[in-house]
This record gives C-alpha cells, structure tokens and sequence, in this order.
C-alpha cells in the first residue's frame, strides 16, 4: 500500500505516520545526482513534504513503543538534535566537498550518555537500501577497553547474548570485527576472540523497501530493535548506564541515572569528537555498518 499523510488525531496536529511514500525514496534518488546547495533549495519544500514530514511522523509513532519495550532510548521529532539526524555533511576536514548526505539516518540513543557514541537503536534509509541496526560505536579507546574488559569478565552473560535466538532471528551475526589480530595485552587463544577485534558492537539488518510502505512497519521496527535488548544491555551496563531503569520522571534524560552514570556518561561525551562517520559494505545478510555518528 502506497503511503500518504493524513492528519493527526488532533485538529491542526502533528501528521501520522502511514508509511515512507515512493516520493520519499524518489527524492534520495535525485538528490544523488543533484547534490548541488542550489538544487536542494530549489527544493526544500519538496524534501519537507516528502522526507522530514514522514521521517518525524516515523519518530512520533514508534516513541511509545520504544518507551515500552526499549525505556531508555530516546525519540525526539525536534527538528534541533532530535532523531532524525541533520542532511548537511560536514565537509571543513573532508576531501569529498559535497553538500549533502543522500540517506536519511534515524537514531533513538540512550537518553544518558552522548548521542553521537551512545548505544542506540538506528534506521537508514537510501534510494537503494534500508538498514535497521542496534548497538554501540565506541567513541575512544577508554570506553572500548569497558567493552571488551566486560566481556572477558563476564563470558556467560556474552555467550548468552550471542546466542540469544530473538537476537539471531532479526539481524543473524554481530557485524564483523574490524580488526585483523587481538588488540595488544589479550592473548589470541581467548574464548571470545573475534569480539575482542570488534570496534563497535552492532547487529544490523537490510530490509526491502517495500516493508516500509505502511504503517505497520512501525511495529516491525520496534520489535526488531526490541529483540536487541540483550545487546544493548549488555553494552549498557559494560558502560556504567542504566537499561532495565526506566526514567519515566526524567523524559529527556538530562538528570543522569546515579554518579556512576554521570561518570561514564561525561566519559562517553568527552570521547565522541574522536568518532568519525562510518562508510557502509557487507553481503550475505551481515552487513558491515554501525550506527551513523553524524551530528543531529
């Protein structure tokens, strides 16, 4: 079913989510041949009809259901650091001088560490591929040392993760390690030395575009990210945040979630300027690409 906005409950209220059009994913695909500053201005409109107006339509309906089975990761349709994350490329240290990203990333942090290396639930859609995924992208060498420092201490809880069946059933395998050897000070016999060459920690999964058309691809997104839990929690609590805690009195997660929290999560902020954003690859259904990191 193709897919329209309608009106929101609401007289005059914020627009429902039916679906992302054809017309979203058609802009995408213009915008890859005219990405030009004066052709997305010629056609701002356009791009906020077609692909703000769903994207935030897409953040308002799966907030309760995000709220419900994963409390901690925040949804926000601010068009100032919410969600969905700015189209603007960041080009003052980048070779490639193009103006604009040509895929839309939405990303539902944890709502106590920064947003850029927070774990996350994340959606991207391009012209030619959506990809939903959950997990972490360290942002520094300190927060990486908590991962893998957790998962040599508690290798049951890992072992559990890694083969939880809802986890496998929705995204298969962890995305593949980026390192070629064990990190230095761990030896290369360990139980779980792939993980240890990992440097993020994410499962992600390519879906047709077609499943996005209607409105039932809300509770397809959230069950998916849903089935992430063991994932999150575990990176959560390697990081010293809360994940089972729910904030209900702390909506936007400005209060923090006890000392240790605010600790690791002015850690977390701290290293977030050394990420950088990560470029997509991948076959077979393993599909290398981490939560996007640019700026909201």
């Amino acid at each position: 079913m193709n897919a329209t906005l309608t009106s929101g409950p609401d007289a005059g209220g914020p627009p429902e989510f039916t679906g992302f059009p054809p017309e979203f994913f058609s802009f995408l695909r213009e915008l890859e041949r005219n990405n030009e500053s004066e052709w997305f201005a010629a056609n701002r409109e356009r791009f906020e009809a077609v692909v703000r107006g769903p994207a935030l339509a897409f953040v308002r309906a799966v907030a309760p259901g995000l709220a419900r089975r994963c409390p901690p990761l925040l949804a926000s349709d601010s068009k100032a650091r919410g969600s969905m994350l700015r189209m603007n490329r960041d080009t003052r240290f980048s070779a490639s001088k193009i103006p604009y990203h040509t895929s839309v990333v939405l990303r539902f942090p944890h709502r106590g560490a920064d947003a850029r290396t927070a774990p996350c639930a994340t959606l991207r859609l391009s012209s030619r591929m959506v990809l939903i995924s959950a997990g972490v992208r360290p942002g520094g060498a300190h927060t990486l040392g908590l991962l893998r420092a957790a998962i040599d201490a508690d290798r049951g809880s890992w072992a559990a993760v890694r083969d939880d069946r809802a986890l496998r059933a929705a995204f298969g395998d962890l995305a593949p390690p980026e390192l070629v050897r064990v990190p230095r000070g761990w030896p290369p016999e360990h139980p779980f030395a792939d993980d240890l060459r990992r440097k993020s920690f994410h499962v992600v999964s390519e879906l047709p575009i077609s499943a996005t058309h209607d409105a039932a691809f809300v509770r397809q997104a959230v069950a998916a990210w849903a089935s992430a839990a063991p994932l999150l929690r575990f990176v959560c609590s390697a990081l010293g945040l809360d994940w089972d805690a729910a904030s209900a009195a702390d909506p936007c997660g400005t209060k923090g979630s006890g000392s240790a929290s605010r600790t690791n999560a002015a850690r977390l902020a701290a290293e977030a300027t050394d990420a950088s954003e990560p470029s997509g690859g991948g076959a077979n259904g393993v599909v290398a690409e981490p939560p996007d990191v640019r700026s909201a």
